[in-house]
């Protein structure tokens, strides 16, 4: 375990561990209340914001995410830290509105969460257009992408651009 924190009305705890999770469980059962939410590095630090509402992770594997914190679903995509070292802490600034993730290589990144941001399974879809693959059923395995699916995504996601107010279209 790398480290464990209560939820905002003590309801529910939240760890980050070694095997690449973070986990939401339930104070009075015990019992998981979301699935686990993974990453491909071990997970340093898993913070609740201050409405509880969302989960911050941030990992050995160069990013940090935030999470719904009621689903389990990704909120944004792998926010990743370039040059070395893994990221090392990550949290919520008091408003709710940015995610700060700090690295072991001294850097530290804030990451707006404005509401006019493209939703996270939009930019899944960007990162397969741009892979041309699609993460498999086996973990970690990546599937080729045919050119009409490539096509239709590339289609789906210009309709979808923001606007020079960044919101979406």
């Amino acid at each position: 375990m790398r480290d464990v924190s209560f939820s905002p009305d003590g309801g529910r705890l939240l760890t980050a561990s070694d095997d690449n999770t973070a986990r939401v469980w339930d104070t009075e059962t015990g019992a998981p209340v979301l699935p686990p939410l993974r990453h491909f590095g071990s997970v340093e630090v898993a913070r609740f914001s201050s409405g509880g509402g969302r989960v911050a992770t941030a990992s050995a594997d160069n990013t940090g995410r935030v999470w719904d914190g009621v689903t389990g679903e990704p909120l944004t995509p792998a926010l990743g830290h370039r040059g070395w070292g893994r990221i090392t802490d990550a949290a919520f600034s008091p408003t709710g509105d940015r995610f700060v993730t700090a690295g072991a290589d001294g850097m530290v990144r804030v990451w707006p969460l404005a509401s006019s941001e493209w939703p996270a399974d939009d930019l899944e879809r960007l990162a397969e257009l741009l892979a041309g693959s699609r993460i498999g059923a086996d973990a970690g395995s990546l599937v080729p992408l045919d050119v009409g699916t490539l096509r239709r995504l590339w289609d789906e996601l210009r309709g979808r651009q923001p606007d020079a107010t960044g919101s979406l279209r």
